[in-house]
């Protein structure tokens, strides 16, 4: 069971009532690997597993645009979806997992009288935008630089040198095939980079990593 208080930083600010009624329209559901979540105006937090927000283009290649992984929230609003409405949006789990969805109204009537909750949202859709925005800045790039890109950035975000994470899922964030990111994992082991195992990479030389970006743009 998913502790709220540690989700919701606002949690404890509701009434006694305000939470049994955002817990009473709480939908809670399984899914499995790649299965598709229905999309709709609300808050998708991810009890356990992942889940991934992209767009499909024309040539079949994916473009992710959110991703969360075990406590993550996503907000899927009215105007993002309204959005989106020219292109193949989708959400799907990225791996077996357990999601826990409030749907917009319910956010909405409670934001209007909650000052910390009304400081959540906006929280959180200002960093939707802001990795919406290096998303669609990536996608500009070349996969090689866009790999490296994302190697530094997953460093920065776990603390130590070693991402746990395979060549697939690597692939489904930026928009490739497994066959691709084996390739230029490959120039960057080559280069003495990286070092790769089962299902992880382990960043050697971060300095070189910086160099071959800087590089790409030569």
């Amino acid at each position: 069971m998913v502790s709220w208080e540690i989700v919701f930083p606002f949690w404890n600010s509701l009434t006694e009532l305000q939470q049994t009624e955002i817990l009473d329209s709480t939908v809670i559901r399984q899914y499995s690997e790649g299965e598709r979540i229905k999309k709709r105006q609300g808050l998708y937090m991810v009890s356990e597993g992942g889940i991934l927000v992209y767009v499909t283009h024309g040539s079949g290649r994916k473009r992710v645009l959110l991703t969360g992984n075990k406590l993550d929230v996503i907000l899927l609003t009215k105007e993002f979806l309204n959005a989106s409405n020219d292109f193949s949006l989708e959400v799907r789990a990225s791996k077996d997992s357990e999601i826990y969805f409030i749907p917009q109204e319910s956010l909405v009537e409670h934001e209007a009288t909650n000052r910390q909750m009304r400081e959540y949202i906006i929280n959180i859709l200002s960093k939707h935008l802001s990795t919406l925005t290096t998303n669609l800045y990536d996608g500009l790039e070349n996969i090689g630089k866009q790999l490296a890109m994302f190697l530094l950035r997953h460093v920065g975000n776990n603390g130590n040198n070693t991402i746990l994470i395979s060549h697939e899922e690597i692939a489904e964030r930026l928009g490739t095939t497994r066959e691709v990111i084996t390739r230029n994992l490959k120039i960057l082991k080559d280069l003495g980079f990286v070092q790769t195992g089962r299902n992880k990479i382990h960043i050697m030389d971060v300095e070189g990593i910086n160099a071959f970006i800087r590089q790409q743009d030569d």
